[in-house]
């Protein structure tokens, strides 16, 4: 899909239908969303932002919804490039990324790394009585168990190299996604001058 908008920069999301919050691969996403770009040294940051320069930022997140989530990742490109090239990029990054062995020890470490982030993330959302009284709600209609915590957070223990990368197999389909591409409105020419009257 292709669209114009009165916008300074082109942007490109790239989306698939993923598995709904809680269900078995939804932890998996959001860890690999960690790995994938979160901070300067996640993939896609260092390859398209810092190494080829064709994107001035980029994200990757799991958006969890009660019957159907969406698996996003989204990008600006760099003046003089274009959403085309950020998609072939990150096509090409994410198809290397499934190829890695699920014993890969730098596969291993980040991933570690990324359940001790998720893990002390989890536990600053509940810091406020007003937090914990959402979650305990939120879990309430989710699951139908007000004290799903424990079993919440060890979804993300759970998370495995392998099923980390069995998920991303699964979800990130290269012919099963939407593609938005958003670039800036053409400027208008100026109107010629109308003739002198006679």
């Amino acid at each position: 899909v292709r669209k114009t908008d009165k916008v300074p920069h082109s942007k490109v999301w790239i989306a698939w239908l993923s598995p709904k919050i809680y269900a078995e691969g939804d932890a998996d996403l959001d860890i690999l969303s960690t790995l994938l770009a979160d901070g300067k040294e996640s993939v896609l940051y260092s390859k398209l932002v810092d190494e080829l320069q064709i994107a001035k930022d980029i994200r990757a997140y799991q958006s969890s919804s009660r019957l159907q989530s969406e698996y996003i990742i989204e990008a600006t490109a760099s003046k003089g490039h274009t959403t085309d090239e950020l998609v072939a990029a990150i096509d090409e990054v994410v198809a290397t990324f499934k190829t890695q062995s699920a014993d890969d020890e730098n596969l291993l470490e980040q991933i570690s790394i990324a359940k001790n982030n998720w893990e002390v993330r989890f536990y600053s959302g509940l810091q406020s009585i007003g937090r914990k009284a959402n979650q305990l709600n939120s879990y309430n209609i989710m699951v139908g168990d007000p004290g799903y915590i424990e079993q919440d957070l060890q979804r993300y223990m759970d998370v495995t190299s392998q099923t980390l990368l069995d998920t991303t197999q699964k979800v990130l389909n290269p012919t099963q996604r939407v593609v938005l591409h958003v670039t800036p409105e053409p400027e208008k020419q100026d109107e010629p001058a109308a003739p002198a009257a006679e």
